[in-house]
C-alpha cells in the first residue's frame, strides 16, 4: 500500500513485518529512511500492533 506522499503506508510496514526485522532491514525493505522506519515502527508498536525486542543494540520488529 503507498501512501499519498508515494512512501509505503503503515499497513505496508504491517505486509513487510510478516517476517521480523530490525529498523534497518525494515528500512532496507520498505525503501525509506531508518529514522523513517523508526517513527512507523514507533507508531504501531504504541498502537499495539507490533512488538519490538531489543537484541544487542538492535530491535527487532515482529507481529
Amino acid at each position: 500500500m503507498v501512501s499519498v506522499d508515494g512512501g509505503l503506508g503503515r499497513t505496508g510496514f504491517l505486509s513487510v513485518l510478516s517476517t521480523p526485522h530490525t529498523t534497518s532491514a525494515l528500512a532496507a525493505s520498505t525503501g525509506t529512511s531508518i529514522g523513517n522506519a523508526s517513527r512507523h515502527a514507533t507508531v504501531l508498536r504504541e498502537a499495539g500492533l507490533i512488538s519490538g525486542d531489543r537484541q544487542g543494540s538492535a530491535v527487532l520488529h515482529h507481529l
